[in-house]
């Protein structure tokens, strides 16, 4: 595998416009460094540190102090599993859900609102909507206790 299989790349889309409904949780200076298959981004800071946005659960973590040391996390196949599920990947794409370039792979049902980790809670979704969604719906909650009952409808 290499990253291409992983990631998208970062190159033609407007990221101040694409993660407007992010901005409650992203500093206020970074660079988006990584996109994943998974819509989640890697930011890069001005002080060299790495960031994980990942939009299945609505959270920013900090992953390395620098590029390089996120290079040497990376060589760690646990890290790559959590942060670019690359056998979720192998997986839809054997049931032959390819993503077209301006898709990523987006949860039905987010992982952090109770959804799974598997192939049929997740379709491909254009990548600024993916974004748009995942952001208003985790900004709406961001404030809920851990274990807050949360009930929604989806409207078709």
């Amino acid at each position: 595998m290499n990253i291409k299989d992983i990631t998208i790349d970062t190159a033609p889309y407007n990221w101040a416009k694409i993660l407007e409904d992010w901005y409650w949780i992203l500093p206020k200076e970074f660079d988006v460094w990584l996109l994943t298959k998974f819509g989640d981004i890697f930011c890069h800071l001005p002080d060299d540190s790495v960031h994980w946005l990942d939009t299945g659960t609505g959270k920013l973590t900090k992953i390395a102090e620098t590029k390089e040391a996120f290079f040497q996390m990376a060589d760690d196949p646990k890290n790559v599993d959590h942060w670019f599920l690359p056998e979720l990947i192998s997986s839809l794409k054997s049931r032959g859900v390819v993503l077209s370039p301006t898709e990523c792979y987006s949860f039905t049902l987010p992982p952090g609102l109770g959804g799974k980790y598997e192939a049929d809670n997740i379709k491909p979704c254009d990548v600024a909507v993916h974004f748009a969604i995942s952001g208003q719906v985790f900004f709406q909650i961001k404030d809920a206790p851990d274990g807050t009952k949360i009930r929604f409808t989806t409207i078709k």
